[in-house]
C-alpha cells in the first residue's frame, strides 16, 4: 500500500491552493496522482537532493511541488516550492 504524507505547512498550502486557484489545484492533484500511481518521479521533475530522493516540479507559474519518495511513502514537503526538511 502507498501512502501520502504532508510535512508541517504543506497541507495548509495544499488546501489554500485548492480553495483559491482552480487551474493550479487541478494540476497539483494530477501531479500527486501521477507520482503516486507510478511511485516514481515525473519526467518533468528535477532531483534536488540526490541522497534523499527529493524532487520538485512546477505546477503553476509561481508554485512547485517538492516531494520525497521512499519505500511506500510519498512525503509532500511543500506545495509552494519551499524546501524545509525536519
Amino acid at each position: 500500500m502507498k501512502y501520502i504524507q504532508f510535512e508541517d505547512g504543506a497541507f495548509e498550502d495544499f488546501t489554500n491552493i485548492i480553495e483559491k486557484d482552480n487551474q493550479a489545484s487541478k494540476k497539483l492533484m494530477e501531479l500527486i496522482k501521477n507520482v503516486s500511481d507510478s511511485f516514481l518521479s515525473s519526467e518533468n521533475s528535477k532531483l534536488i537532493i540526490d541522497s534523499s530522493k527529493i524532487y520538485k516540479e512546477k505546477f503553476s507559474d509561481k508554485d512547485e511541488l517538492v516531494y520525497q519518495i521512499s519505500d511506500n511513502i510519498i512525503k509532500i514537503i511543500s506545495c509552494k516550492g519551499t524546501l524545509m526538511i525536519n
